[in-house]
């Protein structure tokens, strides 16, 4: 491009900064970005739309915010680059802000842009929000029957738990997919509501719809918060080996975890040992705060937690929290 002296392109532009922000490289970025005046596109619309994301997915915020300001023009990608940019720096306020301007200035959201702002309502919790998104996406008609937003209801309304109008949209649902079967399990297992989660879980089998990983996570964490262990190593294996799931990280993970939550610890780390992954730090954390609540003899298995998380999160002063908060319980 122009830092070697060939003049680039808008989609050589384009193309650059959509490849710092799947890298995020923010330093790289900004080069681009003050090359864009003097290669003469400014105010090129693509172009600005692909700043806002790069900037967005780079963690900086502000400079997303202050690119999407400046523009003089916007259209709906312009808006929901925003929209995600917001609600992947977790700044789900000012998501809805921008999600009704978008509203007021007259652009009609496409479904990316309204599955971004349920997800702000759902982190928020805020059930009077997610009623307004809704009524928005009733309004505009097809993208109701849009498989993604559907599902994404369900999640808001199991996330404000508000449970009876998350089922109400899946019961009204012209399709009922294994998205949105898995959106009603994890809301139901979400609010330690177990038993609903496995309920639910048979009907969808019994519809002749096949779970996915997804689903499998969100049956497996209704199983730790019900307490069932045996119920979640016979769900783990229908799963895997009459569905043809195919296991992932965060099975195993769902697993320690549940056994270590059952007093099951010497089992949790013979898992560990056995699944066909490194564990992750997610697993030995499992394992670490298992060890907490045990009243004695685990000593030894929580120090090789410890440390396994103090090498693999080496900034993380957690495992030493947790180590004195084990011995303090003694």
């Amino acid at each position: 491009m122009d830092l070697e002296g060939v003049r680039g392109d808008a989609v050589t532009i384009t193309g650059g900064l959509d490849a710092c922000a799947n890298l995020g490289s923010l330093a790289r970025g900004r080069e681009i970005h003050s090359s864009i005046a003097q290669l003469g596109f400014t105010g090129e619309l693509a172009v600005e739309n692909s700043l806002v994301n790069m900037y967005g997915k780079c963690q900086s915020l502000a400079d997303a915010r202050e690119t999407f300001e400046r523009m003089k023009r916007r259209d709906v990608v312009s808006w929901t680059v925003m929209l995600s940019s917001c609600c992947r720096n977790r700044e789900f306020d000012e998501a809805l802000v921008t999600f009704r301007r978008m509203i007021l200035e007259g652009e009609r959201p496409d479904e990316v842009a309204f599955i971004s702002a349920l997800e702000a309502c759902g982190d928020l919790a805020s059930v009077s929000d997610g009623r307004m998104v809704h009524a928005a996406i009733a309004e505009s008609g097809s993208v109701l029957y849009h498989s993604k937003v559907e599902s994404s209801l369900i999640s808001m309304y199991g996330k404000c738990g508000s449970l009876r109008e998350a089922r109400a949209v899946l019961e009204r649902l012209h399709t009922q997919d294994a998205v949105s079967w898995t959106a009603m399990i994890a809301s139901y297992a979400q609010q330690g509501l177990g038993r609903q989660a496995l309920e639910l879980f048979h009907a969808m089998a019994l519809e002749g719809v096949s779970p996915d990983e997804v689903t499998l996570v969100s049956v497996l964490c209704a199983c730790n918060h019900a307490g069932r262990v045996h119920g979640g190593r016979a769900y783990f294996q229908l799963g895997v080996g009459d569905f043809g799931v195919e296991a992932q990280m965060e099975h195993y993970a769902c697993m320690v975890d549940m056994l270590g939550r059952s007093g099951r610890l010497v089992a949790a780390e013979e898992l560990m040992a056995a699944m066909p992954f490194e564990p992750d730090v997610y697993s030995w954390m499992h394992l670490l705060s298992a060890c907490k609540t045990q009243v004695e003899g685990m000593d030894e298995q929580g120090h090789r937690a410890a440390r396994l998380v103090a090498e693999l999160e080496p900034e993380d002063g957690t495992p030493y929290v947790m180590l004195s908060s084990m011995y303090s319980l003694r």
